[in-house]
């Protein structure tokens, strides 16, 4: 007997969850999908040490959301050493409507 063949979908699907084993893996969103939708914001809170520095700028940086929508990882791509943590503690407060595609919510990883 061959080999069964997986239908598009199915592979889609397999591939839209990130599922390896039974970890979750978080994806990149790609294809057809209803894109995240931020729901509660919190603002970085402005370091003292970096208003005295006169310090400004922009932290870069890429989240990870479980298929609840709440931030479960945070990893920096563009860095201001004084104001960091202050961006890393406000986006970890974030919760979104997670992002979906045909096979329904999943992790995802976003800048």
């Amino acid at each position: 007997m061959g080999r069964r063949r997986r239908s598009p979908q199915s592979i889609l699907a397999t591939l839209s969850t990130g599922v390896i084993g039974e970890e979750t893996a978080p994806v990149r969103p790609a294809g057809e999908i209803r894109p995240p939708r931020l729901i509660r914001r919190v603002p970085p809170v402005y370091p003292e040490i970096a208003r005295q520095a006169r310090v400004e700028g922009v932290v870069e940086v890429e989240c990870v959301t479980d298929i609840t929508g709440r931030v479960t990882g945070v990893r920096l791509v563009r860095s201001i050493p004084l104001l960091d943590q202050a961006a890393i503690d406000a986006v970890r407060q974030w919760f979104m409507n997670p992002w979906s595609s045909t096979a329904g919510p999943a992790v995802w990883s976003s800048t």
